[in-house]
């Protein structure tokens, strides 16, 4: 991990890719399954690492 000032932009949009992109392509991949299967819900979970980092001023990206 770097501070946000030192961070490339290939490595920003790698980390986007895997932690929005990712999750938005895995649940368009499990809809058709759902719809043929009279439905059903995706549950997206995170964690709150992030927020406790920001809290205590530790986190590798500020």
């Amino acid at each position: 991990m770097q501070a946000t000032s030192n961070v490339e932009d290939v490595i920003w949009d790698r980390v986007l890719a895997i932690n929005l992109s990712g999750v938005m392509r895995a649940c368009r991949k499990v809809i058709p399954y759902f719809i043929e299967n009279n439905g059903s819900i995706i549950i997206n979970m995170a964690s709150l690492v992030v927020v406790m980092d920001l809290l205590i001023r530790r986190s590798n990206w500020l």
